[in-house]
């Protein structure tokens, strides 16, 4: 996906979101970070067809339309992929959610009508049951859409439960129950794959130790000048910042 528009949801009024192959939502509590996460469990669920009872289980139409009805009738949502676009339209009806638009899009080409409008005023998507080729992308993209949710590192989370390593790692399941099986999985049959997570978590663990053991010295009048200067050499000298930390943490102490 490379953007996303949301207009009308829950905290959200107007937001236009180019997106990476990795996002990290860093804000306040109360700020919205939730809400964008609630929306691809929104999204998910407006393609399984179950709208309407999710809707009707979490509260209503109002809990879903920013600041509630006599604000927002209307929740406009657009999805952009490299070559396709997908988007919807979901007007507060008298009972329920009806939507008017449901678009599938495709390219530039002014030859080639944009968007096709799949919408039938219902109260549940059609994009399951479209016939265009171009619903065949978007349905294999919200098919896969998964919620992973790793919070909880309680000693009684998920991550502590025994999973089986010949039948649990097939997949990874959404509280990280299996992780350990899935992981094991993952290096017999893909061992670059593997490896690739292991390096990556290891280059982001010596950084957050870094910015983490520079904070503890936050009160240092040398504190900004020396992270800036380790923020450089993380950038472009990622090995030698992990030989120079300590002397570095200890020339500031030598100065306090």
């Amino acid at each position: 996906m490379k953007q996303l528009e949301i207009h009308g949801y829950k905290s959200i009024k107007d937001l236009v979101l180019p997106l990476r192959e990795i996002n990290i939502l860093i804000g306040a509590n109360g700020s919205g970070k939730s809400n964008l996460l609630s929306f691809f469990v929104f999204l998910k669920t407006f393609y399984n067809r179950n709208l309407q009872e999710s809707v009707a289980l979490s509260g209503g139409m109002d809990k879903f339309l920013y600041m509630g009805r006599k604000i927002t009738s209307e929740i406009s949502i657009k999805l952009l992929f490299p070559k396709n676009a997908y988007s919807f339209t979901l007007v507060a009806g008298e009972d329920a959610f009806v939507i008017t638009k449901e678009g599938l899009w495709y390219g530039e080409n002014p030859y080639i009508p944009n968007p096709i409008d799949i919408a039938s005023f219902s109260k549940e998507s059609r994009l399951q049951y479209a016939t265009e080729p171009r619903a065949d992308y978007i349905r294999n993209y919200l098919s896969e859409l998964k919620k992973y949710h790793f919070h909880d590192t309680s000693k009684n989370s998920p991550f502590t439960k025994v999973s089986n390593v010949k039948t649990g790692g097939h997949y990874l399941l959404p509280q990280g129950e299996n992780l350990a099986a899935f992981l094991y999985t993952v290096s017999r049959q893909t061992p670059k794959n593997y490896n690739l997570i292991v390096q990556t978590i290891s280059v982001y663990k010596y950084k957050i130790f870094i910015v983490n053991k520079l904070l503890l010295l936050k009160n240092n009048v040398f504190f900004f000048e020396f992270f800036n200067w380790v923020i450089f050499v993380c950038l472009f000298r990622k090995v030698y910042i992990l030989c120079r930390l300590y002397s570095i943490l200890y020339v500031v102490r030598v100065f306090v």
